[in-house]
């Protein structure tokens, strides 16, 4: 049985997907999925390295939500887990996510 769990994290890591600042996510959809619709925002500006921050998806089965955002203090591709080796900077300082209220 434990030979299973490794593949159990292997296929639940594979379906998370960070998106870091360095492709087609911008500070401004960082900002606007914590607000959502009918929220203005404007003058949004991220300070830090692009590969810190970014969006994910296929969280549900790793996190219990499906989308959000990171923000991190290195590379979120190394946010996927399972996080346990010593000298990779990808700890999470924010996962956050928008829920409806309608």
């Amino acid at each position: 049985m434990a030979a299973s769990k490794p593949a159990t994290r292997a296929v639940a890591a594979a379906s998370f997907v960070p998106t870091d600042l360095t492709g087609v996510v911008t500070p401004f959809d960082l900002a606007y999925s914590l607000v959502g619709p009918g929220v203005t925002i404007s003058n949004v500006t991220f300070t830090g390295a692009p590969i810190a921050a970014g969006t994910f998806a296929g969280g549900a089965g790793i996190i219990s939500f499906p989308s959000g955002i990171i923000l991190s203090s290195g590379n979120i591709a190394n946010v996927v887990g399972p996080n346990q080796t010593d000298g990779v900077t990808g700890t999470i300082s924010c996962l956050a996510t928008r829920t409806s209220t309608r």
